[in-house]
């Protein structure tokens, strides 16, 4: 049966490693780190990730502080060119350098032939509903952040200034004015996590997305209007949600109220992320949940990212429609790893490709893994594969 198929992968980042080591003469080349992503997608129709970075321009500063993020154009060229279609841009990095770099980071993406959504130039541009036509397939989309890394790069919207990105809950902002406040300001996050790895002391906890505030019913209300307005216009409606506690293989309790809400309303796959490794999922009557995918490009040498969880290691989602009647036929998932030169540039390599040249049974001990996590379950053994079929609905 000829199917339209449709790919999922997880959180599209540049840390201050691979920027340095992407850099030549001139200009900075990330080609050969996605250039095995181009095979994986060879037969896609349409592939839909999470860019968690901006590109604000050179004048901005590129990426030189450890959780702010700014990225060069070549970045998204890269991207395009592997085969990424689609960006969700909803994520705690997006105002890394303001309004204006989210308005760059969105020019510099339809330069690209990349289709977005999640943050918006304009208010017209944010009320319409984002649905993208895959070979006749109307598929809805809609992207939405539980926040803006505001406590870091300052950055709050004021209510008129609201609609530049689709949030989940109110932004957070807290400043402490002491001189102790002052004094322990001075240091850069980056300096304090090396004190900290030198000293023995934990440096990156792995967190729990609990709430112990509630949910914001009033951004939510946002969330299931956007809803209300994509899925009448759509053949198939999926969610990219970014929330979570990160680094831990547990779901807390505000993604899972998420989900409940999100499959509720009536969306038929939400695909999450942020968690930076890979997390659980379920399948939903037409489509999946998942509450985590990984990374496609972290730095694992970065020195706040712990390794115990494998966050070099993500999945890659596929939804395969059956091209006359635009149904669900299957799911698949291919899981892919991240390889670090001594130098810091990257490679992301589909994990059947990279055992086949390796043979190195850590690899098939870390994939199963991987997809025991992905799946909630338990296999005797699993043979390597491009693509691993999750469930036939119906």
């Amino acid at each position: 049966m000829e199917c339209i198929k449709v790919s999922f992968i997880g959180d599209i980042m540049c840390e201050m490693p691979f920027l340095k080591a992407a850099k030549t003469k001139g200009n900075y080349d990330f080609e050969e780190a996605f250039i095995e992503l181009k095979n994986l997608f060879g037969n896609s129709d349409y592939v839909i990730g999470n860019l968690e970075t901006v590109c604000a321009g050179e004048k901005q500063k590129y990426t030189h502080e450890l959780y702010s993020f700014n990225t060069p154009d070549s970045f998204i060229s890269a991207l395009h060119r592997c085969g990424i279609d689609f960006v969700s841009t909803a994520n705690n990095h997006c105002l890394d350098r303001g309004i204006d770099g989210l308005k760059r980071t969105l020019e510099v993406l339809d330069a690209n032939n990349i289709e977005h959504t999640g943050t918006y130039r304009s208010r017209d541009e944010a009320e319409k509903p984002c649905i993208v036509n895959v070979n006749g397939l109307k598929i809805g989309i809609v992207a939405f952040t539980y926040g803006t890394n505001s406590n870091i790069n300052g950055v709050v919207l004021n209510d008129q200034e609201l609609f530049h990105v689709n949030l989940l809950q109110k932004q957070v902002f807290t400043s402490d004015d002491s001189f102790l406040g002052k004094v322990k300001g001075l240091a850069s996050v980056e300096t304090k996590t090396k004190i900290k790895r030198l000293l023995g002391r934990p440096y990156k906890n792995i967190s729990v997305d609990n709430m112990p505030n509630g949910f914001d019913l009033e951004y939510l209300s946002s969330l299931s209007a956007a809803i209300e307005r994509t899925k009448e216009n759509a053949d198939y409606t999926i969610c990219l949600l970014h929330c979570g506690g990160q680094f831990n293989t547990q779901p807390g309790e505000y993604s899972e109220y998420m989900m409940d809400f999100l499959k509720e309303k009536g969306v038929d796959s939400i695909i999450g992320n942020h968690p930076h490794i890979v997390q659980k999922s379920q399948l939903l009557r037409n489509g999946i949940a998942t509450y985590c995918l990984g990374n496609v490009s972290i730095s694992p040498s970065s020195i706040y990212v712990p390794m115990e969880n494998l966050p070099d290691y993500s999945i890659a989602v596929h939804l395969y429609f059956g091209k006359t009647d635009k149904c669900l036929k299957k799911i698949t998932a291919s899981v892919l790893k991240i390889i670090e030169d001594s130098n810091g540039y990257l490679r992301i390599v589909p994990m059947n490709n990279l055992y086949d040249k390796n043979n190195d049974e850590i690899l098939m001990v870390n994939t199963k893994k991987i997809l025991e996590c992905f799946t909630q379950i338990r296999f005797e053994r699993i043979e390597m594969q491009e693509e691993w079929d999750l469930c036939y609905p119906g």
